[in-house]
């Protein structure tokens, strides 16, 4: 976990930063595009305050829809930060990446969220006009959204 060190004075102080990381998948992002709604609050009011992240892959991905999806999807990965990569695939380096570190995967991809979850990896996903977070060994929650 990152730590945020303050001289303070005389005394060096290490204070936990609690952001969360949350890596974005291709398709939470095209999906995030029909809520209406405010995705960082959302996502804020289930995990606590976080750092997004779009795999370069998934960039890739985006620009290979059509331009009426790709470019809003491509808009809303850009409020992010950009995590370079070489793989062609953004599932294998979302599972790999996830494992390495303490991540939470936003993904409506039903078979990427089960891999990453066999490994103990949270996930946020879509579900109608709400985002549930599971996380393993807790209940789901569930954040229904106003119109």
């Amino acid at each position: 976990m990152e730590a945020l060190r303050i001289w303070d004075g005389g005394t060096l102080l290490t204070m936990s930063n609690s952001k969360k990381k949350v890596v974005f998948d291709t398709s939470f992002l095209i999906n995030s595009l029909d809520v209406r709604s405010d995705l960082d609050f959302m996502i804020e009011t289930i995990v606590g305050p976080y750092k997004g992240y779009v795999p370069e892959p998934v960039i890739r991905e985006l620009k290979r829809f059509p331009k009426d999806v790709s470019m809003p999807a491509l808009f809303l990965a850009s409020k992010y930060a950009l995590i370079p990569s070489e793989d062609a695939y953004a599932d294998n380096f979302m599972i790999r990446r996830a494992r390495l570190g303490n991540w939470i995967l936003a993904s409506d991809d039903l078979s990427l969220s089960r891999a990453v979850r066999t490994y103990g990896i949270p996930v946020i996903s879509h579900a109608g006009r709400k985002l549930r977070y599971s996380a393993p060994g807790r209940a789901h929650r569930v954040l229904t959204l106003r119109a």
